[in-house]
């Protein structure tokens, strides 16, 4: 097993277990938590590989390989569409489970950080995610699988910004969430972490254009305009949730509601 693989595999790992614990303290049956993590690994890989399609239109040259070879599907993963992957994975084993659909998606979202910290520190052993090249002094030099020019120039290790970033948020997390209350099933925890994960990779972009992304517009990339846009929704639908708010104070989303919830789709 490669390297990047062995990281993707430590990151699934690493995300289970914090959802699994968070869904332990809430008290969410042990089928709902085994097929939540059983239905994110497949779907992360399957959405990151779609959406590397997508963004990579005219530089795929041989899509049969991509779609249809062990090869093609070593490479092309972006992070964002495998969040989409887990999201929709983690939505369905809570309908499946008689829970409301974003109680596993909120369980699992504070998860995404500890997995960002993981995978950027597979991708910068890889060698791959790398930004621009640089004059700073913690520039890094990557190799490249390249015949004449083996060797980057320094470059902006942006898989080590991403580490960093997504650290500090991690710690920051549970302040955010008592400023906002949120429980799990409000879908308040989804959407702050994804707002804040879009937010991220937008500022970390700006160092990676020019390294393993190219400027398509004014200096920004594909990722700058699918990231400005998750944020923008996600800031939207936090700001509308913030104003409903106290008239659903008394509806049936509730912590109190999550247990009974659980212990039913146990009983399934």
């Amino acid at each position: 097993m490669s390297v990047y693989w062995s990281f993707y595999l430590l990151t699934w790992i690493a995300a289970a277990a914090v959802f699994a614990w968070r869904a332990r303290r809430h008290r969410v049956a042990i089928a709902a938590t085994f097929d939540g993590v059983l239905y994110v690994l497949p779907a992360v890989v399957v959405g990151g590989h779609l959406t590397s399609a997508v963004l990579g239109l005219g530089e795929i040259e041989d899509w049969r390989a991509f779609f249809f070879t062990v090869d093609g599907w070593t490479a092309g993963h972006v992070s964002f569409g495998a969040l989409a992957g887990a999201v929709g994975a983690l939505w369905l084993a809570s309908r499946l489970h008689d829970l409301p659909g974003p109680t596993l998606v909120d369980l699992a979202m504070p998860g995404l950080f500890v997995a960002s910290a993981v995978m950027r520190m597979g991708c910068f052993f890889t060698g791959c995610c790398f930004g621009a090249p640089t004059t700073v002094p913690w520039g890094v030099r990557f190799h490249l699988n390249h015949p004449f020019d083996p060797w980057t120039p320094p470059s902006h290790p942006t898989q080590l910004y991403e580490v960093g970033a997504s650290l500090l948020v991690l710690a920051a997390l549970p302040w955010l969430l008592r400023r906002l209350s949120a429980e799990p099933g409000d879908g308040t925890t989804s959407l702050l972490c994804a707002q804040i994960f879009f937010l991220e990779r937008f500022v970390i972009e700006f160092f990676r254009v020019g390294g393993t992304t190219v400027a398509i517009y004014h200096g920004l990339s594909a990722p700058h305009f699918v990231t400005l846009s998750g944020f923008l929704v996600c800031s939207a639908l936090l700001a509308w949730r913030s104003r409903r708010r106290p008239a659903a104070a008394t509806s049936d989303l509730g912590a109190s509601k999550l247990p009974d919830l659980a212990r039913t789709a146990g009983r399934r």
